[in-house]
């Protein structure tokens, strides 16, 4: 997916948003996001993500400073702005009585997409979504967790630079959650730039690589979520293995907290002078082939509560 050379995607210097009654709810915030990254924008209800995005995404009317997406004012230049981007809204958005197709057909034709290319770029999304069989049925015929991978699909056959999601997976189950997450993933692997608001800490923790922490308006993280969870006292870890395992198989691991979470899965926490790399070797010694390790969910829910003291 071609860039625009090292523009930053998005680049936000000293934006306030002031509401008519007074209330500041955005205060001088900076930062940019650089082409590729996956970052995700948390903080606690009323701490100005919201009126971030909205401002990002030209909805709402920015106060004082400046927000460029590949270098275009959102302000002076909302037109251009906005073509770089892709936004899916919480609010699921569709004309319920129109088919499937052909909501994809007239999102595309915005977008000066010829009907045969938009359902040649929906159609392998469509197939990983299950919904390629149903491509000729009406949009209200789709479970509400089905019209949110709609909406993603949506955005994602303009090709878009920039992708802003906005609680994407919000109420779904558990299988949508993961094929959205999958999507995902195969989009950003080819070079997309995402933009993420969730109070799933899990899923921030699965997709990106990037925090940016809001409190009572002001920037008070921006960092790599490796390099953010590094300065953590204790670290929390998911360890999946090949074969099943027992509460008898932690029962040797009670310094890491050990806890089973699933048939393969398990939750360990790192403290003090312990070590990941020493765990393992004891997993190793008690005859656990892991498969997988990954930081757990409680790092990210650990930062935040320490980011916004």
């Amino acid at each position: 997916m071609a860039q625009t050379g090292n523009i930053p995607p998005i680049s936000v210097s000293g934006v306030c948003k002031t509401y008519r009654d007074g209330f500041k709810a955005v205060k001088k915030v900076s930062f940019d996001i650089k082409s590729g990254d996956f970052t995700v924008l948390l903080g606690l209800n009323g701490a100005g993500k919201t009126s971030m995005i909205s401002m990002i995404t030209g909805l709402n009317h920015i106060s004082s400073g400046t927000i460029r997406i590949f270098g275009d004012d959102i302000s002076k230049k909302p037109y251009r702005a906005k073509s770089h981007m892709a936004i899916m809204p919480q609010e699921i958005n569709f004309n319920p009585f129109s088919k499937i197709s052909d909501s994809l057909v007239f999102h595309g034709g915005y977008y000066g997409i010829p009907p045969e290319e938009v359902m040649r770029r929906a159609e392998p999304l469509l197939k990983k979504a299950r919904l390629l069989k149903k491509i000729e049925q009406p949009v209200s015929s789709l479970s509400g967790g089905m019209k949110r991978m709609l909406m993603l699909i949506r955005c994602l056959i303009q090709k878009p630079k920039l992708l802003i999601l906005d609680e994407p997976t919000a109420n779904l189950d558990i299988e949508i959650r993961k094929t959205i997450w999958d999507l995902l993933q195969l989009e950003h692997g080819k070079g997309m730039t995402t933009l993420l608001t969730t109070h799933n800490l899990e899923e921030a923790q699965i997709l990106c690589s990037n925090v940016l922490i809001l409190h009572h308006g002001e920037l008070v993280l921006d960092r790599s979520i490796d390099d953010a969870i590094e300065g953590l006292e204790e670290k929390f870890y998911s360890i999946h293995f090949d074969d099943p395992i027992s509460a008898k198989h932690l029962h040797g691991f009670s310094a890491y907290h050990a806890e089973k979470r699933s048939d393969h899965k398990a939750s360990f926490r790192i403290s003090g002078d312990q070590d990941i790399g020493h765990l393992v070797y004891k997993l190793h010694l008690a005859g656990l082939k892991i498969t997988n390790i990954a930081p757990s969910s409680h790092q990210l829910e650990q930062l935040l509560h320490q980011a916004t003291l």
